[in-house]
């Protein structure tokens, strides 16, 4: 078991640099996500989040007027729900945060890996995946949509077959359009 996923993780690096469009489909993928959660936390905090200020609002004035330590316990205290679900919106932006800052400052090779699997899914179901018109349809280099290029965890040697096939298809491309 444990030498499955060491010789897993190796053939996902072999792929990675064999395969031309795959950083940009990760990029695109990683974006796509980083978008959808931060609409999601948009509307959390729209929701869930003026729900409990609105209950903290008398408590809020309070503080304002005559802020004390042993005011903000007490409100703790007596409003529960509230704090609890600010809580929760607090925490999910800074997840958020922190996951961006860590892929963009390249700390996070797990999160790298997720990623380079969840585009080989995404290229192995093809048009099915709800996802393959946004992260894999459309190659950046011409309109057509990339769909030979697969991505096989087990055979190293397969995915740079699929990558050879799509440079000399984009090179008789290139030929056609002269």
């Amino acid at each position: 078991m444990f030498f499955e996923q060491e010789q897993d993780s190796t053939s996902v690096n072999l792929d990675r640099h064999d395969d031309p469009h795959l950083e940009r489909q990760i990029d695109r993928l990683f974006q796509l996500q980083i978008r959808r959660r931060w609409w999601g936390i948009l509307i959390l905090w729209l929701t869930l989040g003026l729900f409990c200020l609105w209950l903290l609002r008398s408590d809020i004035a309070l503080w304002l007027e005559h802020f004390t330590w042993a005011a903000v316990r007490i409100s703790i205290r007596y409003n529960r729900p509230a704090f609890i679900g600010l809580g929760l919106c607090v925490g999910i932006t800074l997840s958020t945060l922190l996951r961006q800052s860590a892929y963009i400052l390249n700390l996070s090779e797990g999160l790298h890996q997720e990623l380079v699997k969840e585009v080989s899914e995404i290229r192995r179901r093809g048009p099915k995946h709800p996802l393959w018109q946004k992260v894999c349809a459309l190659n950046d280099d011409s309109a057509e949509p990339v769909t030979d290029i697969t991505i096989d965890l087990s055979d190293p040697d397969q995915a740079s077959t699929d990558s050879d096939r799509q440079s000399s298809h984009e090179a008789q491309n290139e030929s056609d359009m002269k």
